[in-house]
């Protein structure tokens, strides 16, 4: 029979009550005693004595005495983790030393305790093998950051997460000028180790997942006019001319441009084929295939070649440059834009010089007057995204058989940007070079 007791000098109710072996013992109910918790505090007491009353050998049926090695402080501990419960006291660390007391007196391995950061790093450490380049940095780009605004907490086992923990983390990114979508990107990257984790047993449920995304406020780029380009091609020096009509004829980013080697182009059959730098690594992207259309065509067939070999850069001194920086393609390709004359504006600005800016104009802008072009002259959406390699049609594409000869046909709509009439591709004009 449990009772409960107001011991001297002690400031909280005691329970009295009987263990397995016959002994009687005291334990605090951890409620401060007065006639107000009388009621409350019995009922602590008497829910511990049922505890240990199920618990007794002699209400186990014969031959299924609870095999454990310290059995009696097993049950001590357990006591203490419902009382703890009761009171909303209980942790993460006090439920685990209480599990893994019990299998290490079943003679098992306890529970690994991953913490935060161990399990995240290791993560996204895995990624620089099975990523692209890009993608495994901007994966370990988010833990870092992650990591560092959890503080002290990264220290804490995994389990510890909850979804305060990434909704504050998404809120950050927006106060430090990141874009809603960059917010929400980090979001979605930091749900795929955690997904991993609960698929392991490491988490029960998500905590990621339970965080809803902002709603996106899209900064969308402006397109090039065809005088634009011809303004910017009149200025520029030679490897410049070639990485804008490059980029205006295929679609291609700045750093893909600008890592284009004469390999990559076919002068016979008039095609570019090359791998997209932010898929490098993905074991599912395929090459992009592309025209080589008559404005280029003509361009690189008249640049001088400056180191006769099919590896050779086509834009040696850019391929030697960074995107971004201070000495990147987008800021030397932004002075070209003021030499010309082109006024471009940043339609989301950064915040304490936090995330990035983002400009109405820019190289990659040509990628967007290339698109348009095409579905100006009618050029299907299926032939547009294999054209310029977008992943979210991949596995369709997969499927569509295209042939070459179709889409020339269709090119031929597409204008020139040194005569005012549609381009033609000739057959005569074949030639080769780098063969």
């Amino acid at each position: 029979m449990a009772s409960i007791h107001k011991l001297p000098n002690k400031p909280n109710w005691y329970c009295s009550i009987t263990l397995s072996n016959g002994k009687r013992t005291f334990r605090s109910t951890e409620l401060k005693a007065s006639e107000r918790t009388r009621a409350e505090a019995m009922s602590v007491c008497e829910k511990m004595q049922r505890e240990i009353n199920l618990l007794s050998p002699h209400k186990l049926a014969s031959n299924e005495f609870l095999k454990v090695e310290n059995r009696n402080e097993i049950i001590e501990a357990f006591i203490t983790i419902t009382q703890k419960t009761v009171q909303g006291k209980l942790t993460t660390t006090h439920a685990q030393t209480f599990l893994n007391q019990l299998l290490e007196s079943a003679n098992q391995s306890p529970l690994n305790q991953t913490t935060i950061e161990e399990y995240l790093n290791h993560w996204a450490k895995s990624k620089s093998v099975t990523r692209a380049s890009g993608t495994a940095k901007r994966y370990q780009h988010t833990v870092d950051s992650f990591i560092a605004h959890l503080g002290k907490k990264a220290q804490m086992n995994l389990t510890s997460l909850i979804p305060k923990d990434f909704e504050s983390f998404r809120d950050f990114q927006i106060e430090e000028g990141k874009s809603p979508a960059t917010a929400n990107m980090v979001i979605k990257t930091l749900r795929i180790p955690l997904n991993l984790a609960r698929r392991q047993g490491l988490l029960l449920t998500n905590p990621a997942e339970a965080v809803d995304l902002m709603k996106k406020t899209s900064a969308r780029r402006d397109v090039f006019t065809f005088q634009h380009l011809k303004d910017l091609i009149q200025i520029a020096p030679p490897e410049w001319q070639g990485m804008i009509i490059l980029g205006s004829t295929t679609g291609c980013r700045i750093g893909d441009a600008s890592r284009m080697k004469w390999s990559n182009i076919d002068f016979e059959k008039n095609i570019i084929t090359y791998t997209q730098t932010k898929r490098e690594g993905d074991s599912k992207a395929l090459p992009v295939k592309t025209f080589l259309l008559p404005d280029l065509r003509e361009f690189l067939l008249k640049y001088p070649v400056k180191k006769d070999s099919p590896n050779a850069f086509l834009f040696p001194t850019l391929a030697k440059k960074n995107v971004e920086g201070e000495h990147g393609l987008s800021l030397l390709f932004r002075a070209l834009m003021t030499e010309a004359g082109i006024e471009f504006v940043a339609v989301r600005d950064n915040v304490k010089g936090k995330g990035r800016k983002f400009y109405n104009l820019g190289f990659h802008s040509l990628r967007g007057t290339y698109i348009s072009q095409l579905a100006e002259n009618n050029i299907s959406s299926d032939v547009r995204s294999k054209l310029v390699g977008h992943s979210s049609l991949s596995v369709h594409m997969n499927y569509t058989h295209l042939k070459d000869s179709k889409i020339l046909k269709e090119f031929e709509k597409f204008p020139s940007l040194f005569e005012s009439k549609p381009m033609k591709i000739k057959k005569s004009q074949i030639t080769k070079k780098h063969s």
